[in-house]
């Protein structure tokens, strides 16, 4: 009952904040949502009313049609018994090899990084944060067909066929409109694809040509990924005028009263006051926003509760562009994991530059609590992987050619060249 005014609430958000009106498709449809195709003939009957497809070009696709029960086991929920932990996760993504390979994709694309951050106001180290969480800076784009994932999900995963049933309609409309053989393409078990995992639609809705050769390859332009990212950003409101922290860490009293904070949703709506109010507290060497741009009484704050199984929780505090980046994957555990990769990162290329006095420790390695080991450790494998940090240098580069004579068959050939899947990771809109 509550889906229509999410929906509007956050239309009228983005619409007040940056000037234009969110696509209500990027507001993933309910659990329950009705589903919309029981089996592929359904959907193909659709898809020619619809979009003028021809049986005849439809019936190979779906032929021998069988759902692939991997898929649904890596979509399925964790069990009820499993104890969800901020720590644990965290652990998956800010280690000392991701580090490394993330500094060497920024090393290589720091004037795509650069111009990105220019026209879409989204910072470097964000757009180096997704990047390196959802693939390890395309090291692992997923090796699962994507018309078999997205079938399997729309025909046979009730749950969430709604979602997945478009989804499978944007990606043959995007093959079609870029002369890409469906049945070719590799991505990961939700069907999203590329270094940035975006999902069809979302690449039909958000993903530019940032490189200039006129295709979009999100798959082997890190360009065009960089850019389509940004683009993403941008889109679902990301201000770069913003002067509030993206989040900070709340310290956590021994009476805790934040279930109204908690209910108030993710998007920023309570007070500095009103957060310490229910037994949380701002660090006392850290003000929780720039009072030159709004005023700590002000800024308004979203709050979560992070769990560590059975430790005791984190408590964070966020800001409006934070909420964007869990339009990305709906999530505040991916929200703070890419923050904290790309900041990671940042820091490691400023201790590169001899700059390392102005690094910005992560949450997880507050000052003078042993950053300078973590640093050390993560610039040891930076040295050991910097050969490895450039597996698609020398095959990108023989292929240029051929993706600007030919640019349909050079997105089948890249789109096709999957790494292995996620378990665990579910894109819900990119």
């Amino acid at each position: 009952m509550q889906a229509a005014p999410d929906v509007a609430v956050i239309a009228t958000a983005v619409a007040a904040k940056a000037g234009f009106e969110l696509d209500p498709e990027d507001v993933p449809p309910p659990a329950w949502a009705p589903v919309p195709f029981l089996r592929p003939a359904d959907f193909m009957l659709h898809m020619q009313q619809r979009h003028g497809w021809t049986k005849e070009s439809l019936e190979p696709l779906f032929a021998g049609y069988q759902a692939n029960a991997q898929v649904i086991r890596l979509m399925d929920p964790a069990a009820p018994s499993f104890k969800r932990s901020w720590q644990a996760y965290r652990k998956r993504f800010i280690e000392p090899r991701r580090i490394a390979f993330g500094k060497a994709f920024w090393d290589e694309n720091e004037g795509a990084l650069e111009r990105a951050t220019r026209r879409f106001g989204v910072p470097p180290f964000v757009v180096v944060g997704i990047i390196g969480v959802e693939s390890i800076y395309g090291r692992n784009t997923g090796n699962f067909e994507v018309l078999d994932a997205l079938s399997t999900l729309s025909f046979d995963y009730p749950r969430r066929a709604a979602f997945f049933a478009k989804e499978l309609e944007h990606y043959l409309l995007w093959t079609r409109e870029h002369g890409v053989d469906p049945a070719r393409v590799k991505g990961s078990f939700a069907g999203a694809v590329g270094l940035p995992q975006f999902m069809p639609g979302s690449i039909r809705r958000h993903a530019v040509d940032f490189d200039g050769d006129g295709t979009v390859d999100l798959g082997g332009s890190p360009a065009d990924a960089i850019g389509s990212v940004a683009s993403f950003l941008k889109n679902h409101g990301w201000d770069p005028a913003s002067r509030q922290a993206l989040r900070k860490m709340l310290v956590a009293g021994p009476d805790v009263t934040a279930g109204a904070l908690l209910e108030g949703g993710w998007r920023p709506h309570a007070t500095q006051r009103s957060i310490e109010d229910s037994g949380l507290r701002f660090p006392d060497d850290e003000k929780a926003s720039d009072p030159a741009a709004v005023g700590a009484t002000l800024a308004r704050w979203a709050v979560f509760e992070l769990p560590n199984g059975d430790a005791p929780s984190t408590w964070i505090a966020t800001d409006h562009n934070f909420w964007v980046l869990t339009r990305y994957n709906q999530s505040p555990f991916y929200a703070m994991a890419v923050l904290e990769l790309g900041e990671a990162v940042r820091n490691e290329r400023l201790k590169a530059n001899g700059k390392e006095t102005a690094a910005i420790p992560t949450a997880a390695t507050p000052k003078g609590t042993g950053g300078a080991s973590k640093r050390a450790q993560a610039s040891a494998a930076a040295k050991k992987v910097v050969r490895q940090a450039k597996p698609r240098q020398a095959t990108d580069a023989s292929k240029t050619s051929v993706r600007k004579a030919n640019p349909p068959a050079r997105s089948a050939q890249v789109w096709s060249a999957g790494q292995q899947p996620q378990p665990g990771k579910t894109p819900v809109d990119r």
